[in-house]
Protein backbone atom coordinates (compact mmCIF):
# COMPACT_ATOMS: atom_id res chain seq x y z
CA UNK A 1 0.00 0.00 0.00
CA UNK A 2 1.25 3.44 -0.93
CA UNK A 3 1.36 6.61 1.13
CA UNK A 4 1.23 10.12 -0.39
CA UNK A 5 2.23 13.48 1.07
CA UNK A 6 0.58 16.65 -0.29
CA UNK A 7 2.35 19.97 0.38
CA UNK A 8 0.66 23.31 -0.29
CA UNK A 9 0.20 26.45 1.79
CA UNK A 10 -3.43 26.69 0.63
CA UNK A 11 -5.67 24.33 2.63
CA UNK A 12 -8.40 24.25 0.00
CA UNK A 13 -5.91 23.10 -2.63
CA UNK A 14 -4.66 20.31 -0.38
CA UNK A 15 -8.21 19.16 0.32
CA UNK A 16 -9.05 19.34 -3.38
CA UNK A 17 -6.10 17.13 -4.28
CA UNK A 18 -7.00 14.63 -1.56
CA UNK A 19 -10.55 14.45 -2.91
CA UNK A 20 -9.32 14.12 -6.50
CA UNK A 21 -7.08 11.09 -5.85
CA UNK A 22 -8.84 7.76 -6.43
CA UNK A 23 -7.45 6.02 -3.36
CA UNK A 24 -9.35 2.74 -3.84
CA UNK A 25 -8.32 2.35 -7.47
CA UNK A 26 -4.68 3.18 -6.78
CA UNK A 27 -4.36 1.28 -3.52
CA UNK A 28 -3.43 4.33 -1.46
CA UNK A 29 -2.98 3.60 2.23
CA UNK A 30 -3.10 7.19 3.43
CA UNK A 31 -2.67 10.77 2.27
CA UNK A 32 -0.87 13.15 4.62
CA UNK A 33 -0.89 16.95 4.34
CA UNK A 34 1.63 19.70 5.08
CA UNK A 35 1.37 23.47 4.68
CA UNK A 36 5.07 24.27 4.28
CA UNK A 37 8.54 22.74 3.91
CA UNK A 38 9.33 22.29 7.65
CA UNK A 39 6.06 20.46 8.34
CA UNK A 40 6.52 18.44 5.15
CA UNK A 41 9.94 17.26 6.31
CA UNK A 42 8.49 16.23 9.68
CA UNK A 43 5.69 14.31 7.98
CA UNK A 44 8.16 12.73 5.59
CA UNK A 45 10.45 11.55 8.39
CA UNK A 46 7.50 10.11 10.32
CA UNK A 47 5.56 8.38 7.54
CA UNK A 48 8.07 7.83 4.66
CA UNK A 49 5.59 8.45 1.80
CA UNK A 50 6.47 6.97 -1.56
CA UNK A 51 5.05 9.94 -3.47
CA UNK A 52 5.16 13.66 -2.64
CA UNK A 53 2.96 16.20 -4.44
CA UNK A 54 4.10 19.76 -3.74
CA UNK A 55 3.37 23.28 -4.87
CA UNK A 56 6.45 24.85 -6.45
CA UNK A 57 5.76 28.32 -4.96
CA UNK A 58 5.36 28.47 -1.18
CA UNK A 59 6.40 30.85 1.61
CA UNK A 60 9.85 30.00 2.92
CA UNK A 61 11.56 27.12 1.16
CA UNK A 62 9.88 26.52 -2.20
CA UNK A 63 8.92 23.20 -3.71
CA UNK A 64 12.22 22.79 -5.56
CA UNK A 65 14.25 23.18 -2.38
CA UNK A 66 11.93 20.75 -0.59
CA UNK A 67 12.28 18.27 -3.45
CA UNK A 68 16.06 18.43 -3.26
CA UNK A 69 16.00 17.94 0.53
CA UNK A 70 13.62 14.98 0.52
CA UNK A 71 15.39 13.21 -2.34
CA UNK A 72 18.62 13.37 -0.33
CA UNK A 73 16.80 11.66 2.53
CA UNK A 74 15.18 9.06 0.28
CA UNK A 75 16.29 9.01 -3.39
CA UNK A 76 13.54 6.56 -4.39
CA UNK A 77 10.79 9.10 -3.56
CA UNK A 78 8.70 10.15 -6.55
CA UNK A 79 8.12 13.90 -6.49
CA UNK A 80 5.39 15.70 -8.46
CA UNK A 81 5.41 19.51 -8.70
CA UNK A 82 2.25 21.58 -9.16
CA UNK A 83 2.05 25.25 -10.08
CA UNK A 84 -0.34 27.96 -11.18
CA UNK A 85 2.28 29.28 -13.63
CA UNK A 86 1.90 28.09 -17.23
CA UNK A 87 5.54 28.69 -18.03
CA UNK A 88 8.02 26.13 -19.35
CA UNK A 89 10.76 27.64 -17.15
CA UNK A 90 8.92 26.40 -14.06
CA UNK A 91 8.71 22.90 -15.53
CA UNK A 92 12.41 22.89 -16.36
CA UNK A 93 13.29 24.06 -12.86
CA UNK A 94 11.12 21.36 -11.25
CA UNK A 95 12.72 18.63 -13.35
CA UNK A 96 16.20 19.94 -12.67
CA UNK A 97 15.60 19.49 -8.94
CA UNK A 98 14.43 15.87 -9.39
CA UNK A 99 10.67 15.97 -9.90
CA UNK A 100 9.24 13.25 -12.13
CA UNK A 101 6.49 15.47 -13.53
CA UNK A 102 4.91 18.92 -13.40
CA UNK A 103 1.17 19.63 -13.30
CA UNK A 104 -0.69 22.92 -13.72
CA UNK A 105 -3.32 24.24 -11.34
CA UNK A 106 -6.17 23.65 -11.32
CA UNK A 107 -4.94 20.05 -11.42
CA UNK A 108 -6.97 17.87 -13.75
CA UNK A 109 -8.33 14.88 -11.80
CA UNK A 110 -7.95 12.39 -14.65
CA UNK A 111 -4.42 13.55 -15.48
CA UNK A 112 -3.40 13.32 -11.81
CA UNK A 113 -4.77 9.81 -11.32
CA UNK A 114 -3.29 8.56 -14.58
CA UNK A 115 0.11 9.91 -13.57
CA UNK A 116 -0.11 8.32 -10.12
CA UNK A 117 -1.15 5.01 -11.70
CA UNK A 118 1.87 5.16 -14.00
CA UNK A 119 4.22 5.91 -11.10
CA UNK A 120 2.80 3.04 -9.05
CA UNK A 121 3.29 0.39 -11.73
CA UNK A 122 5.56 -2.46 -10.54
CA UNK A 123 7.83 -1.81 -13.52
CA UNK A 124 8.33 1.84 -12.55
CA UNK A 125 12.04 2.40 -12.93
CA UNK A 126 14.67 5.07 -13.64
CA UNK A 127 13.96 4.48 -17.32
CA UNK A 128 10.32 5.45 -16.86
CA UNK A 129 11.35 8.47 -14.83
CA UNK A 130 13.73 9.50 -17.60
CA UNK A 131 10.95 9.00 -20.15
CA UNK A 132 8.63 11.33 -18.25
CA UNK A 133 11.42 13.87 -17.86
CA UNK A 134 12.26 13.76 -21.58
CA UNK A 135 8.59 14.12 -22.52
CA UNK A 136 8.12 17.22 -20.38
CA UNK A 137 11.36 18.74 -21.66
CA UNK A 138 10.26 18.11 -25.25
CA UNK A 139 6.90 19.71 -24.51
CA UNK A 140 8.73 22.72 -23.03
CA UNK A 141 10.93 22.99 -26.12
CA UNK A 142 7.87 22.77 -28.37
CA UNK A 143 6.21 25.52 -26.36
CA UNK A 144 9.30 27.71 -26.63
CA UNK A 145 9.31 27.25 -30.40
CA UNK A 146 5.60 28.08 -30.48
CA UNK A 147 6.22 31.22 -28.41
CA UNK A 148 8.89 32.40 -30.83
CA UNK A 149 6.54 31.81 -33.75
CA UNK A 150 3.75 33.82 -32.13
CA UNK A 151 6.04 36.76 -31.37
CA UNK A 152 7.41 36.73 -34.91
CA UNK A 153 3.85 36.76 -36.29
CA UNK A 154 2.92 39.66 -34.01
CA UNK A 155 6.00 41.66 -35.01
CA UNK A 156 5.35 41.03 -38.70
CA UNK A 157 1.72 42.04 -38.30
CA UNK A 158 2.66 45.29 -36.56
CA UNK A 159 5.16 46.14 -39.28
CA UNK A 160 2.47 45.71 -41.93
CA UNK A 161 -0.56 47.14 -40.08
CA UNK A 162 0.84 49.93 -37.90
CA UNK A 163 -1.50 52.43 -39.62
CA UNK A 164 -4.50 50.57 -38.21
CA UNK A 165 -5.93 50.72 -34.66
CA UNK A 166 -4.15 47.58 -33.42
CA UNK A 167 -4.58 46.26 -29.87
CA UNK A 168 -2.78 43.52 -28.00
CA UNK A 169 -6.10 41.88 -27.09
CA UNK A 170 -7.04 41.62 -30.78
CA UNK A 171 -3.71 40.04 -31.67
CA UNK A 172 -3.95 37.63 -28.73
CA UNK A 173 -7.30 36.47 -30.08
CA UNK A 174 -5.94 36.34 -33.63
CA UNK A 175 -3.03 34.08 -32.63
CA UNK A 176 -4.99 32.08 -30.03
CA UNK A 177 -3.10 33.03 -26.86
CA UNK A 178 -4.07 34.64 -23.58
CA UNK A 179 -3.69 38.44 -23.69
CA UNK A 180 -1.83 38.67 -20.36
CA UNK A 181 0.46 35.85 -21.41
CA UNK A 182 1.15 37.52 -24.76
CA UNK A 183 1.97 40.80 -22.99
CA UNK A 184 4.49 39.06 -20.72
CA UNK A 185 5.96 37.02 -23.56
CA UNK A 186 6.29 40.10 -25.78
CA UNK A 187 8.21 41.98 -23.09
CA UNK A 188 10.47 39.00 -22.31
CA UNK A 189 11.28 38.50 -25.99
CA UNK A 190 11.67 42.10 -27.20
CA UNK A 191 12.69 43.90 -24.02
CA UNK A 192 9.88 46.42 -24.44
CA UNK A 193 6.11 46.57 -24.11
CA UNK A 194 3.64 45.98 -26.93
CA UNK A 195 2.43 49.60 -26.89
CA UNK A 196 5.96 51.04 -26.78
CA UNK A 197 7.02 48.89 -29.73
CA UNK A 198 3.99 49.91 -31.78
CA UNK A 199 4.58 53.58 -30.95
CA UNK A 200 8.22 53.29 -31.98
CA UNK A 201 7.25 51.80 -35.35
CA UNK A 202 4.74 54.59 -35.95
CA UNK A 203 7.16 57.35 -35.00
CA UNK A 204 9.92 55.92 -37.21
CA UNK A 205 7.53 55.95 -40.18
CA UNK A 206 6.44 59.48 -39.27
CA UNK A 207 10.07 60.58 -39.24
CA UNK A 208 10.54 59.11 -42.71
CA UNK A 209 7.47 60.93 -44.03
CA UNK A 210 8.57 64.22 -42.48
CA UNK A 211 11.99 63.88 -44.13
CA UNK A 212 10.85 62.77 -47.55
CA UNK A 213 7.39 64.26 -48.25
CA UNK A 214 5.52 67.55 -48.08
CA UNK A 215 2.59 66.06 -46.16
CA UNK A 216 1.00 68.27 -43.54
CA UNK A 217 1.39 67.20 -39.89
CA UNK A 218 -2.19 65.98 -39.55
CA UNK A 219 -1.73 63.83 -42.68
CA UNK A 220 1.49 62.34 -41.29
CA UNK A 221 -0.35 61.55 -38.05
CA UNK A 222 -3.16 59.83 -39.94
CA UNK A 223 -0.76 57.90 -42.19
CA UNK A 224 1.08 56.49 -39.17
CA UNK A 225 -1.90 55.35 -37.12
CA UNK A 226 -2.57 58.38 -34.91
CA UNK A 227 -6.21 59.45 -34.93
CA UNK A 228 -5.50 62.62 -32.93
CA UNK A 229 -2.97 65.09 -34.35
CA UNK A 230 -2.29 66.78 -31.01
CA UNK A 231 -1.61 63.44 -29.38
CA UNK A 232 0.71 62.55 -32.26
CA UNK A 233 2.66 65.77 -31.74
CA UNK A 234 3.05 65.07 -28.01
CA UNK A 235 4.24 61.52 -28.59
CA UNK A 236 6.57 62.54 -31.42
CA UNK A 237 8.29 65.18 -29.26
CA UNK A 238 8.54 62.76 -26.33
CA UNK A 239 10.28 60.18 -28.52
CA UNK A 240 12.48 62.44 -30.66
CA UNK A 241 12.90 65.55 -28.51
CA UNK A 242 11.54 67.71 -31.33
CA UNK A 243 8.12 68.80 -32.48
CA UNK A 244 7.18 67.37 -35.91
CA UNK A 245 7.60 70.78 -37.58
CA UNK A 246 11.04 71.23 -35.98
CA UNK A 247 12.10 67.74 -37.03
CA UNK A 248 10.94 68.35 -40.59
CA UNK A 249 12.78 71.69 -40.82
CA UNK A 250 16.03 70.22 -39.48
CA UNK A 251 16.04 66.95 -41.41
CA UNK A 252 14.50 67.61 -44.82
CA UNK A 253 17.06 67.14 -47.58
CA UNK A 254 17.87 70.17 -49.79
CA UNK A 255 16.24 68.58 -52.83
CA UNK A 256 12.98 68.38 -50.94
Amino acid sequence: MTRILIVDDEKWIRKGLVAAIDQARLGIQAIDEAMDAPSAIRQFMEHSPEIVISDICMPGDDGCTLCETLLKLQPATRFIMISGHDDFKYAQRALRFGAVDYLLKPVDKIQLNNLLEKLLLPEHSPALRTGIRDLVVLEAQDKETGNQTVIRQVLDYLSAHYREPVTLAELAEKYHVNANYLSTLFHETTGTTFSSHLTQIRIEHAMRLLRSTNLRIHSVARETGFADCRYFCRVFKKVTGLAPTEYSAENRTPSE
